[in-house]
């Protein structure tokens, strides 16, 4: 197996064990939970 493929086997198996993959927010979500947080204050 090449360096590369089994460093992208190792970020899976870390992923799976944390609970599946994180993704930032978009510009909308972001927006959207400053929103909110406006709005609790």
């Amino acid at each position: 197996m090449n360096a590369e493929l089994e460093k992208r086997y190792q970020v899976d198996i870390l992923a799976e064990q944390a609970g599946g993959y994180f993704a930032a927010p978009s510009q909308q979500e972001f927006a959207y939970t400053n929103l909110l947080f406006s709005v609790c204050e």
